[in-house]
Order: C-alpha cells, then sequence, then structure tokens
C-alpha cells in the first residue's frame, strides 16, 4: 500500500484493479487510495467493472459494420 501512495506503480503507468466479494470494504479502499493520490496531484478514474463492460460494449457496437 505505501508502494501506491508514493506513486510507484503510477509513475510506472500501471492500472491498480481491486476485486472481491460485495460489501468487502473494496469501494473504501479504492476512495481512500484515490483521496491521497489525488492530493500528491494525480488524476484518478474510478469505475465499476459492470460500467466498465457497459462501455467496451458500446464502443463494440460503434465499430460494426
Amino acid at each position: 500500500m505505501q508502494r501506491m501512495l508514493k506513486g510507484d506503480i503510477v509513475e510506472k503507468k500501471k492500472n491498480i484493479i481491486f476485486l472481491g466479494n460485495s460489501r468487502s470494504g473494496i469501494t473504501h479502499l479504492t476512495t481512500g487510495l484515490n483521496n491521497e493520490m489525488l492530493k500528491n496531484g494525480y488524476k484518478v478514474i474510478f469505475i465499476t467493472v459492470a460500467k466498465l463492460v457497459d462501455e467496451l460494449l458500446m464502443g463494440n457496437e460503434g465499430h460494426k459494420a
């Protein structure tokens, strides 16, 4: 976690994906991490898997001939 807060993973342009069961605290964890990254001047994106899949499917629909 300390490496993430220092930005090492961000500096290396790595994605961070948290997976887990409902009500396991993932949103709480990502919100805290996002807030710290924002304080350090980084841009963050928070997206649920459902929203990501929807966006990917819509993008795929737009490329069909």
